[in-house]
């Protein structure tokens, strides 16, 4: 069975015959990776971490791994078995459409996404949720100054008292 894909033959290019189609290919395809690799970590970064994520040692750490694994796929993809690069690109796309989704419909509270949602939401006639639910429910519950008179204490429920039997204390 031949093994090839578009013009490139899968194998070792040094028995196979034509390596440039093979490095052009594993080329087109490491940057594909790269790229999705780098969109899929930056949406999360950008819309589904609250604002105190964003500060501190894991924060940072993330920003250098967005900037760094990246880099060295750049270097190393091209060494890697195609069928692997087109397996990293296919998973990178469909994360990136999962996350959409969930970052969409069931964001972290407190990010930029449950506001957006919330705003979605708002425009819908629909109460929000989250933090902002939390905030609403809150102010529900303060008192209003208002006496709601004997209604608003509940019934206490009174005890019977037991008869006393002759000689008992």
């Amino acid at each position: 069975m031949n093994d090839v894909l578009w013009g490139a033959v899968q194998g070792d290019p040094s028995t196979q015959g034509s390596v440039t189609s093979v490095v052009l290919l594993a080329s087109i395809l490491t940057a594909a990776m790269v790229a999705s690799q780098f969109f899929t970590q930056k949406q999360l970064m950008a819309k589904n971490m609250s604002e105190a994520a964003q500060t501190g040692q894991m924060a940072q750490m993330q920003k250098i791994m967005l900037y760094v694994l990246p880099l060295a796929m750049i270097f190393g993809g091209v060494n890697f078995p195609l069928a692997l690069i087109i397996y990293w690109t296919a998973t990178n796309l469909w994360t990136m459409g999962q996350q959409w989704w969930v970052i969409r419909n069931n964001p972290t509270p407190g990010s930029m996404a449950e506001k957006e949602l919330n705003l979605r939401r708002a425009a819908k006639g629909l109460p929000p949720i989250g933090e902002e639910a939390r905030k609403a429910a809150e102010e529900a519950k303060k008192p209003t100054g208002e006496h709601k008179g004997p209604q608003a204490q509940p019934a206490r429920k009174r005890k019977k008292k037991k008869k006393k039997k002759k000689g008992q204390r």
